[in-house]
């Protein structure tokens, strides 16, 4: 049976994975005059924006 803190470190590593990936589709929708946030999140204009 596996311990609790290895799965809180799993879904901890989970969270931080999608908020890392959140954050520059944020900036990219801000820095689009009109983008939706949907939109910002295609890895195509992430990757141009960076």
């Amino acid at each position: 049976m596996r311990s609790r803190s290895a799965i809180h470190m799993g879904w901890a590593g989970l969270v931080l994975l999608l908020a890392g990936y959140f954050q520059p589709a944020g900036r990219v929708a801000r820095a689009g005059k009109g983008m939706h946030f949907g939109d910002a999140l295609a890895p195509g204009r992430i990757w141009d924006f960076l």
